[in-house]
C-alpha cells in the first residue's frame, strides 16, 4: 500500500519538469532543454514512488506489544490468537 495517490507522482513530475526547464532555458539549445526537462520529469515521477512507499511504511507499520521479563530481555507478545503459528517444521531427510 502506498501513501496518497498517483497524482502526487504527477505533481512531482510537473515540479521536476518546471524546475529543470526554467533553470536551463536561457543556457542551452531549446531542444536539449525540453529533452532534459522530460528526463527530469520521469526521474522525479519514479522517485515519488519510493518516497510514497517510505511514508506509507512509516505511517502504517503496526506496533507490537513488548513485554520485559525479569532478565530485562524483550519478548514480543502476539496481539491476538491468529498470530500464533501451529506449523511444525521438520528437517528434510538426508539423501545419499
Amino acid at each position: 500500500m502506498m501513501f496518497g495517490s498517483i497524482f502526487y507522482n504527477f505533481w512531482a513530475a510537473i515540479i521536476g519538469f518546471s524546475l529543470y526547464f526554467f533553470s536551463t532555458l536561457s543556457k542551452d539549445v531549446p531542444l536539449k532543454v525540453l529533452i532534459g526537462s522530460f528526463i527530469a520529469a520521469i526521474i522525479s515521477f519514479l522517485l515519488m514512488y519510493a518516497f510514497r512507499f517510505v511514508i506509507a511504511y512509516i505511517l502504517h507499520t503496526p506496533e507490537e506489544n513488548l513485554v520485559t521479563d525479569r532478565n530485562d530481555s524483550i519478548q514480543i507478545q502476539p496481539q491476538d490468537e491468529k498470530d500464533l503459528s501451529t506449523i511444525e517444521l521438520r528437517d528434510e531427510p538426508q539423501r545419499n
